[in-house]
């Protein structure tokens, strides 16, 4: 027995959507857009959206105390007299392992000059953070913060942030994203 479908009248009308819905629609359509452009220059940023001066409160950097992978524990007030970049990063952040060839070179440069760049690895494992490291030729000491104290102490929100840090122990400007050799020098050199 084969079955076949009933026509029961005329299918029905397509009606046009109403003025109020393709305004919805467009108003919808706009606000995704925004929504995107604002989120683009929220994590690519402008150099003015990325480098700031520190608070008043916070003049001098918070002193820490944490380990190398090869368990040497380094303070913070070590490096009195040099000029320190406190750079947090972590092996899943793209622009962090971009940059780090970058603060690599300049570290080498500068060195001798007084300047010294401390990475603090936020909250990774050892294992992890001496896989990346064995892959990577940098002389700059990488800290480990497995409880996140510098990250808090900081207030450090997103990844990665550099903390420009004078001969004094006072920090002299913050960074957050990606530092392009050309804002590294001209970020650092005024300080040495």
């Amino acid at each position: 027995m084969s079955r076949q479908l009933k026509h029961l009248g005329n299918p029905p009308e397509l009606t046009r959507p109403s003025a109020r819905f393709l305004a919805s629609v467009a108003l919808a359509v706009l606000l995704i857009v925004f929504g995107v452009w604002v989120l683009s220059r929220a994590t690519r940023g402008s150099s003015v959206d990325r480098f700031s001066t520190p608070a008043p409160e916070v003049e001098t950097a918070p002193d820490f105390a944490l380990q190398t992978l090869d368990g040497e524990t380094i303070r913070l007030s070590d490096y009195r007299g040099h000029v320190v970049l406190l750079n947090t990063w972590a092996t899943w952040c793209p622009p962090c392992l971009d940059e780090m060839p970058d603060l690599e070179a300049y570290y080498r440069r500068r060195q001798a000059d007084g300047f010294v760049v401390l990475a603090v690895n936020s909250q990774e494992s050892p294992d992890t953070v001496a896989a990346f490291l064995e892959e990577h030729d940098f002389t700059f000491p990488v800290l480990l913060d497995p409880d996140g104290v510098v990250m808090s102490d900081y207030r450090v929100y997103g990844l990665p942030t550099s903390f420009f840090i004078g001969r004094d122990g006072v920090v002299r400007g913050v960074w957050s994203g990606r530092l392009s050799p050309n804002r590294l020098k001209e970020l650092v050199d005024p300080l040495l």
